[in-house]
């Protein structure tokens, strides 16, 4: 035969374990306190610092885009800078040709010149001599007629 219990009021209240239930309120009010206290405030800077971070994320992206931009222009500026570097080099290797052209052809005029004033001045030198020459060979001659002759050379 089972044995009915009449469950009233009172029997319950008698029955509940109260200091389960004093323990279940101070952890409800512990959380809760926790709650406000510490979570909240915790997760609320770890939101501001997760906004930081993405803001500091987002600026080094902007200066790491900033960076590769004027990468790209360096590049290309020094690009720019070979190509005028050797354009550069290239005329000055055409006009230092040109110059030496320009001065073999003077030297060459130049000794053109000097020899044509050396072999007029060697005409001239042998036109002299060649007068010298006539003039002694007359008064040798003469002083060898005149002593042939048998008169006094002059």
């Amino acid at each position: 035969m089972p044995v009915e219990v009449e469950l009233s009021w009172g029997t319950i209240v008698k029955t509940i374990n109260w200091t389960f239930v004093i323990n279940l309120i101070n952890f409800a009010l512990l959380l809760f306190a926790l709650d406000r206290v510490l979570f909240r405030p915790i997760a609320r800077l770890l939101e501001e610092r997760e906004a930081r971070l993405q803001a500091r994320l987002a600026q080094a992206e902007v200066r790491r885009r900033e960076a590769q931009k004027l990468k790209e222009q360096r590049e290309r500026e020094l690009a720019a800078a070979r190509a005028e570097a050797r354009r550069l080099l290239e005329e000055a290797r055409r006009q230092g040709l040109e110059l030496l052209r320009r001065e073999r052809e003077r030297a060459r005029l130049e000794a053109r010149r000097i020899i044509a004033a050396a072999e007029e001045e060697a005409a001239r030198e042998r036109a002299r001599l060649r007068e010298e020459l006539a003039a002694e060979l007359e008064e040798l001659a003469r002083a060898s007629a005149a002593l042939i002759l048998g008169r006094k050379p002059a």
